[in-house]
């Protein structure tokens, strides 16, 4: 039997024992994934922090920061997202 193939490689495997171990927790990741997005403005702030699944934008905006991810990226177009939120 034919084995088929799609042209990709597989991605490498992650070693998650090289990580600090406070990164090995899946809030850290969620806030990584969440920080990177909304930093790229792929993300709302709003929808940045549904996707941590935080109900108070206070705690979300200081826990971002702890972090690493400032929230000061205040375009216009975020603006006009959230006030329409």
């Amino acid at each position: 039997m034919a084995t088929m193939t799609t042209g990709k490689e597989a991605p490498p495997a992650i070693d998650y024992a090289i990580l600090p171990k406070e990164a090995r927790n899946s809030e850290f990741l969620a806030y990584l994934i969440a920080g990177t997005l909304y930093t790229r403005e792929q993300l709302t702030e709003k929808e940045a922090q549904q996707l941590v699944g935080e109900e108070h934008r206070r705690v979300f905006q200081e826990k971002m920061s702890e972090h690493g991810f400032p929230m000061l990226l205040d375009t216009e177009e975020n603006i006009q997202a959230e006030l329409n939120a």
